[in-house]
């Protein structure tokens, strides 16, 4: 095999070791400060969330907010994961505990 030929399948491979990365591989590269895993945690979550949230609210603007506040919950409380769960369990948690705050809220404004 040549040279140049070798190099690209290592390059290739590369690449393609960051869509090889656990979630919970991934939470650690960004709490050690890697901003691509981040990125890379949103890409995967971000349209899942989206719908478990909709199942909640059944409104596809206040399901987008509650999405949003959970990434923002999750790079700014990111050192409170721990390995001892998997990371799919915290930002699910994480989600339906801002959708039912939501719901709570929506309930108070409905009742005064």
């Amino acid at each position: 095999m040549s040279q140049s030929l070798q190099t690209l399948l290592h390059k290739s491979t590369d690449m393609n070791d960051e869509f090889k990365l656990t979630d919970e591989r991934l939470i650690k590269q960004f709490q050690e400060g890697d901003r691509h895993a981040f990125d890379e945690l949103v890409k995967r979550y971000k349209d899942r969330l989206h719908n478990f949230v909709c199942r909640y609210l059944n409104n596809q603007t206040l399901a987008e907010d509650v999405v949003q506040e959970t990434m923002i919950k999750l790079y700014t409380h990111k050192h409170y994961y721990k390995p001892i769960a998997k990371f799919s369990t915290w930002i699910y948690t994480i989600a339906k505990n801002l959708a039912l705050t939501e719901l709570r809220k929506n309930k108070r404004k409905s009742i005064k």
